[in-house]
């Protein structure tokens, strides 16, 4: 798997909201947790926080509690143990999310929901977009922002870059180069991940799968039977998009 990005996506309502999911939980997380209002989007939030420690688990092959995370000044998780090595990027909008896991270069991904409004600068408004319209276009800059740990505002100039390499020219990420592919995305979503320079992304791509104990309550770590997913697998060896 060197050199290849792990992407799960995950049904949040699924994946639910219980005691095993909590305890994986760290201090940082629960006080988030704590703020969150809306019960709904506090459950979506543990599951989907929970799914991202044990999806580094599984890929470094150790058990949930050996994970340990530091975050970056803007909150984007670092992995300090058991392999700082390991690169992470988390993204969620409504009921769904995805996870991207990898080893020894910048990652980061982004997932919207297609007909999410949102509110724009003026200075990007009206402002033209690659391939797939403007939410392919914004989880393309977000996937590159998210990658090297810079802010929303920072990466608005590349919402018109296609997929492929892209370099930033502008502004505080100049000089920053990503390689960037759009992938297939859940429905009503679309999704996107950026790596740090030029080398093409290969991408194992599937669905996360819960342990009983997220939806039976009990202890325990197995997985029930796959069940056939309608995402689509990119294989380590397909490159673009």
């Amino acid at each position: 798997m060197t050199g290849v990005v792990l992407v799960r996506y995950l049904d949040l309502d699924r994946c639910g909201d219980g005691p095993a999911q909590r305890r994986l939980l760290d201090e940082d997380e629960l006080a988030r947790l704590g703020r969150i209002a809306v019960p709904r989007t506090a459950a979506r939030f543990v599951a989907a926080h929970a799914a991202l420690r044990l999806t580094v688990a599984r890929y470094c092959g150790v058990p949930p509690g050996r994970v340990r995370w530091t975050r970056t000044p803007n909150g984007m998780p670092l992995v300090a143990a058991p392999d700082p090595e390991v690169r992470v990027s988390l993204s969620h909008t409504g009921g769904h999310a995805a996870v991207a896991v990898t080893r020894g270069r910048g990652i980061g991904i982004d997932l919207e929901g297609a007909g999410e409004p949102r509110r724009l600068p003026s200075s990007v408004r009206g402002m033209s977009v690659g391939p797939g319209g403007f939410p392919a276009a914004w989880t393309r800059m977000e996937a590159c922002v998210k990658a090297v740990g810079g802010r929303l505002t920072e990466g608005l100039p590349l919402l018109a870059a296609g997929p492929g390499v892209v370099r930033a020219e502008h502004g505080a990420l100049a000089g920053t180069t990503w390689y960037v592919r759009q992938l297939a995305a859940p429905p009503g979503c679309a999704a996107a991940l950026a790596g740090v320079g030029a080398a093409p992304v290969a991408v194992d791509l599937g669905r996360f799968r819960p342990p009983v104990a997220w939806r039976s309550g009990q202890p325990g770590t197995s997985e029930r039977k796959p069940e056939t997913s309608s995402v689509k697998r990119s294989g380590s060896s397909t490159h673009g998009r």
